[in-house]
């Protein structure tokens, strides 16, 4: 994102930790999807939000939120039938692949169940718990 915001392009050779342009491709999906890029590759307001968040912990926290928000962490917590991102188990993302993502390379889904799992088991202890008073 800050890269975006500063005006440079997504280049593998900019992003540590990055080794290939389709893990950018896989990166800048991954954004869009939590909603803090736009399809042009802008940086989104919510992006932005990211952008000035101070820690590391409050980037967790706030990704924490994006991800239970998102398209795809509604259907799996739907799927799972359960209210919160800290309910879901880390170890169903596969299942939830298999029976809910139409046109996905079978090949694909451990990889990315995989990224899935990460991703949760990394936010779900930064997921905020509201209170139901």
């Amino acid at each position: 994102m800050q890269l975006r915001l500063d005006g440079k392009k997504l280049k593998h050779e900019d992003i540590e930790g990055i080794n290939s342009e389709r893990q950018v491709s896989y990166y800048v999906n991954a954004a869009w999807c939590l909603g803090l890029l736009n399809k042009n590759k802008t940086v989104s307001s919510p992006g932005r939000v990211l952008c000035k968040k101070a820690s590391m912990v409050a980037k967790y926290q706030y990704l924490a939120e994006r991800m239970e928000s998102s398209d795809f962490g509604w259907a799996w917590m739907k799927w799972a039938k359960v209210d919160s991102l800290a309910e879901l188990d880390p170890s169903s993302a596969e299942a939830f692949i298999r029976e809910c993502v139409n046109g996905l390379n079978r090949d694909t889904i451990p990889r990315r169940s995989n990224s899935l799992s990460t991703w949760l088991s990394t936010l779900q202890e930064h997921a905020r718990v509201y209170s139901d008073i």
